[in-house]
């Protein structure tokens, strides 16, 4: 471990699982579960945080409608920085 275990969701009834995790060159990572935070309790959301930790902004939806489900959050970093979903 780097650090201290924190949590990286505000929105804590349900469950927001599983959870996917990626950085980019810089140390800057993105966060990605699956959660029951909007109305269909089922969408992807995200946090960004920087390379000390710390929170980049709020969370956020990634994938908030139904079509086709959304059960398995997956996300990787492209080497200019950009994170795909």
């Amino acid at each position: 471990p780097a650090g201290v275990e924190f949590r990286s969701n505000r929105h804590t009834t349900g469950a927001m699982w599983p959870v996917a995790i990626a950085s980019d060159w810089n140390g800057n990572f993105l966060v990605t579960w699956f959660g029951g935070q909007d109305a269909t309790r089922s969408g992807i959301y995200g946090q960004m945080y920087d390379n000390l930790g710390r929170p980049a902004g709020r969370e956020f939806g990634i994938k908030t409608d139904t079509d086709g489900g959304q059960f398995a959050p997956a996300v990787a970093a492209d080497r200019p920085g950009a994170f795909l979903f």
